[in-house]
């Protein structure tokens, strides 16, 4: 969790000239997919947001690339909505693959109704379904709340990483006592 932002299409290149695979993490760069679980089926329906991107909608957007030359997309619930749980997101094929032989589905739980709710809410939110700006707004208040906080901190002395346009701002301080 260093606030890099990987070189999308780089890697999309590597991927297509070696028939290679893509998985991209996106816990740190999406808000969440609106429409979840037609994401889970259709890269069409796929709508990201959070932080990264003019709108927020993630690393592809960001980079202006197309959702489909990522083969698998991945993302928490738990860092933009404080919820459990997470998703994946690929071909219906992969989906299936997914559901009928890793362990999680077999030996996991089932996501509580109420944690459900928060995160289609949050997600409606932030898709600007709920009939206003609010998501946007917070996905532009977000980037400029870390480029504050990151020009401060270096303005300070202090040693910061990562990409400007990251909400991660890791601070490196080697010392315990300037914490303090």
């Amino acid at each position: 969790m260093e606030g890099t932002i990987v070189n999308l299409p780089a890697f999309i290149s590597i991927k297509k000239k070696y028939r290679a695979y893509l998985f991209l993490d996106e816990a740190h760069s999406v808000g969440e997919c609106c429409f979840l679980s037609r994401v889970m089926y259709r890269y069409n329906t796929m709508s990201f947001l959070g932080a990264l991107g003019p709108t927020g909608k993630g690393v592809v957007e960001y980079w202006g690339c197309n959702a489909r030359d990522v083969d698998i997309m991945m993302g928490t619930l738990t860092k933009s909505f404080a919820a459990a749980g997470g998703y994946i997101g690929g071909t219906k094929a992969l989906i299936e693959h997914v559901r009928c032989n890793s362990a999680g589905p077999c030996y996991g739980a089932s996501m509580s109704p109420p944690i459900i709710a928060q995160v289609l809410s949050s997600m409606k939110i932030m898709c600007g379904e709920d009939g206003t700006d609010i998501g946007a707004r917070k996905a532009v208040q977000l980037l400029r709340n870390s480029r504050y906080f990151r020009r401060r901190l270096k303005q300070m002395g202090f040693l910061i990483y990562g990409h400007e346009d990251s909400p991660v701002v890791p601070l490196m301080t080697f010392y315990i006592t300037k914490v303090v």
